[in-house]
């Protein structure tokens, strides 16, 4: 939700992947079956910091796609300032 306000676009523009997925990305350089959906047109990747997903949108560049990565990732947006990411992110579960 945070995300989504951030950008000001709706909740329902935000696809949240699976850890598995994004770790297969990154250690295969393969898109997983599961990321596909997510990736179609233009997209902007999100993680905690800003590395996870810099390094995926430099796979994903090399494959072709639009996408970019979100510099300082979502502890870097202005509404998640001096509040601990317990708040607004859960861990992943998979």
């Amino acid at each position: 939700e945070m995300l989504a306000r951030s950008l000001g676009v709706e909740k329902s523009r935000i696809t949240v992947t699976s850890a598995s997925d994004v770790g297969d990305l990154l250690s295969t350089r393969e898109v997983p079956e599961g990321m596909g959906g997510a990736l179609e047109g233009r997209a902007l990747l999100v993680c905690m910091a800003g590395n996870t997903s810099l390094n995926a949108a430099k796979v994903l560049a090399g494959k072709g796609m639009s996408v970019q990565s979100l510099g300082g990732g979502i502890t870097g947006l202005p509404e998640s300032a001096g509040k601990p990411p317990g708040m607004y992110v859960r861990q992943a579960s998979e």
